[in-house]
């Protein structure tokens, strides 16, 4: 999650549901909600039971605030072992099925949120996110589509592994937007999400390293395109600059090569570099960012 800044009529709340804390900020354009380390704990249960009940929570949270669904802009899944099969389920695709029973509950007029899934050691399913929720018309979401890629959602039963969840028709599609933006007031967030060398919905698997990583900022740079905002009715004319990325390696030995690369495409740019495993076994990389989105009058 981002640091934020208050402003001089924000109000900050520190609260908690069943030992779960999070913050909200309210502000009068809007009210905000952070929510960081839901987790069925010390769960022996299949990534699929823990995921059921994680958005009992999460909706159980939304409601007290009086917000709804639909408001998450941003979402990070933590999924231990993403892409192994225990007994014809892999737990990437039963995380994908509950997330999309949960996200069935309401409409997302603004697309879905962003998001994450990453693997992880050891833990189970931890999930964090932010939402917003606008008081007025200053405030703008969207979500941002990349021509490179096959929306994730619109993706083929082909290259999603494992069986599906008895209660749906077919295996869910990963949930998510390629980025989503947060407008107030003519300033704003883009939230991109975890990107890899993915072109249209195929794995650039046969590739080395380096070419995954230059595949993956390929598609980061062209969510960063003013025509791309345009086309999702951002229209203003934007100044975009990327504040931060996260990259996640396959293997510790990637370190290096990897960021000689990054340093030589960005200058002066906060990077954390994280061991974690990538939610295709074909994959070495993945990155996720944020931008910042400065409207032009």
């Amino acid at each position: 999650m981002q640091e934020i800044e208050l402003e001089k009529n924000d109000i900050i709340l520190y609260k908690a549901y069943l030992k779960f804390p999070y913050v909200v900020v309210e502000s009068p354009q809007s009210k905000r909600l952070f929510l960081g380390g839901i987790a069925k704990k010390a769960s022996s249960k299949s990534i699929l039971l823990q995921a059921e009940y994680i958005f009992t929570i999460i909706e159980s949270i939304l409601e007290i605030e009086k917000m709804p669904i639909s408001s998450i802009v941003r979402q990070w899944n933590y999924i231990q072992a993403i892409t192994k099969i225990d007994c014809e389920h892999q737990h990437y695709q039963d995380f994908n099925d509950a997330r999309t029973i949960f996200y069935n509950k309401t409409t997302w007029d603004d697309g879905y949120p962003a998001a994450t899934g990453i693997g992880t050691s050891f833990g189970g399913l931890v999930i964090d996110l932010e939402a917003v929720l606008p008081k007025g018309s200053k405030v703008k979401i969207r979500g941002i589509d990349n021509k490179l890629q096959i929306p994730a959602f619109d993706y083929s039963q082909k290259v999603l592994l494992g069986k599906g969840d008895e209660k749906l028709r077919a295996k869910s599609t990963p949930k998510f937007e390629r980025a989503k933006a947060v407008i107030d007031n003519k300033v704003g967030l883009l939230y991109i999400s975890g990107t890899a060398a993915i072109k249209g919905e195929t794995c650039l698997g046969k590739v080395d390293l380096k070419e995954q990583t230059l595949a993956t900022l390929e598609n980061i740079s062209h969510l960063l395109l003013p025509q791309t905002l345009e086309e999702a009715g951002i229209d203003y004319g934007c100044d975009i600059r990327l504040i931060s990325l996260r990259v996640y390696l396959k293997k510790k030995s990637f370190y290096e090569d990897v960021k000689k690369i990054i340093d030589k495409e960005y200058i002066n740019l906060e990077i954390i570099y994280l061991l974690a495993d990538v939610c295709r076994d074909e994959l070495l990389i993945e990155i996720e960012a944020m931008a910042s989105i400065g409207i032009e009058a």
